[in-house]
């Protein structure tokens, strides 16, 4: 690997040198790396799309089974962090268009939603109890099979 003290000893001036760009090389991120970044992040992009869909008086919530899944998909992409967004704005293109305006209050996003099998799932004003519920059976259902 060059060095720019090599460069300096071939002949160019350290002031050349100094504005060529620093190359270094990274290790990609692991599926651990993306949920972090999914989740956990200030301005993370699960806290982006709940506030979106918060504007429209929508509460939306993802299962732990859902956002593995959406990390595990972006992993095999090889996108790394971008390759999230890309992910989460096709995932959600249906609800961002059918729930503004309608009468869908609550959106639950799992792991068949993830992985195109169904689409997402909708309950309106009044049924947050179901829709708490749902999420509830959906997150044990997870613990049971891992």
């Amino acid at each position: 690997m060059v060095e720019p003290s090599d460069l300096v000893k071939y002949g160019f001036i350290p002031e050349f040198v100094s504005r060529l760009p620093s190359i270094t090389t990274l290790a990609p991120l692991t599926i651990p790396d993306l949920r972090r970044i999914l989740t956990d992040v200030r301005g993370s992009l699960i806290s982006q799309y709940t506030a979106l869909f918060r504007y429209s008086g929508v509460d939306i919530k993802f299962t732990s089974a859902a956002l593995d899944q959406i990390c595990r998909k972006a992993s095999e992409r090889g996108g790394g962090a971008r390759g999230l967004r890309g992910i989460m704005e096709n995932l959600l293109l249906e609800p961002m268009y059918e729930v503004p305006g309608s009468n869908v209050r609550y959106v639950l996003i799992d792991e068949d939603v993830v992985l195109g099998e169904k689409p997402a799932m909708y309950w309106s004003k009044g049924e947050g109890t179901a829709f708490r519920a749902a999420w509830t059976n959906e997150e044990r259902r997870k613990r049971v099979r891992v």
